[in-house]
């Protein structure tokens, strides 16, 4: 009791059929297998340092359709009976549901593998879920653009190549319009 050996049946493979029924029910395994290591892939993906948003998000989409496998909807015929048109609608029905799931998924994983300050920022939105993930990134780049230059300007302040104030400015959102001339003085 307590092994983890396979035990096959004593009596051996009798004929070609019980092969093929062997191979169909390993075949089935290997599957089942794959797709559980695609979903930890998915689950388990964070972005990189260094990689663009639209890299990250396109990765997401791939690992996310190699885990989960998109409904059938079978072709409905000209001729196709009452029954025949309940079971259309409902592949339709989970084809609409896979769809939104997919959508949903992807920008929770999105959000969730993204650095601790944009996870933050985005994380106190109500509205986050129902935002599109294209959405959600332009947000994200904008983000990520004034952290940029937020974080430049507090390096030069600190190695004391800016006074308090550049230019003229009086805040950080007037520093921050003058990012180009920024970027020559900090060069």
């Amino acid at each position: 009791m307590g092994s983890n050996k396979t035990v096959l049946p004593e009596n051996k493979f009798s004929g070609e059929e019980d092969i093929r029924e062997f191979l169909r029910d390993f075949e089935i395994f290997v599957a089942v297998k794959e797709w559980s290591d695609y979903k930890k892939e998915f689950n388990a993906r964070n972005r990189k340092d260094g990689e663009t948003l639209h890299s990250y998000l396109s990765d997401l989409r791939l690992s996310y359709e190699r885990a989960y496998s998109l409904p059938i909807v079978d072709p409905l015929p000209v001729d196709a009976n009452a029954d025949r048109k309940i079971e259309h609608a409902q592949q339709e029905r989970a084809l609409v549901f896979y769809n939104r799931r997919k959508d949903e998924d992807i920008l929770c994983q999105f959000v969730n593998g993204l650095g601790k300050e944009l996870r933050e920022v985005l994380i106190r939105q109500d509205d986050l879920l129902k935002k599109s993930v294209e959405s959600v990134l332009k947000q994200i780049s904008t983000l990520e653009e004034e952290q940029g230059v937020t974080r430049k300007i507090s390096a030069a302040q600190r190695a004391g190549k800016l006074q308090s104030h550049v230019d003229g400015a009086q805040n950080v959102e007037e520093v921050a319009h003058q990012q180009p001339s920024l970027e020559n003085k900090l060069d």
